[in-house]
C-alpha cells in the first residue's frame, strides 16, 4: 500500500501531470482487480489508497491556471 501511494507522489515530483498519475493509478487498480478475480492475489491494495487526483488537481490548479485579464478576455470574445 505504501508503494502505491509513494509511487503516485514520486511521479508527481518527477513532473508527470496529475491526469497522467491518475491514469496510472486507475490502470493499476483495474489490473489488480482482475488479478483478485482470477485468484492470483488476495486483495487489491490500490483500492486502499485514495486516488491521487484530489491532491494532484489542487496542486495543478494552484500552479498552472492563470486567469485572463479583461483585455485578453475581450480579445478572445
Amino acid at each position: 500500500m505504501r508503494s502505491v501511494s509513494g509511487s503516485s507522489t514520486r511521479m508527481l515530483e518527477e513532473g508527470l501531470s496529475p491526469s497522467s498519475v491518475l491514469k496510472v493509478h486507475r490502470i493499476l487498480s483495474r489490473a489488480l482487480a482482475i488479478a483478485v478475480r482470477r485468484g492470483r492475489i488476495t486483495r487489491n491494495v490500490a483500492t486502499l489508497v485514495d486516488a491521487p487526483w484530489a491532491t494532484a488537481t489542487a496542486t495543478a490548479t494552484a500552479t498552472e491556471i492563470e486567469p485572463l485579464t479583461r483585455e485578453k478576455a475581450r480579445r478572445i470574445l
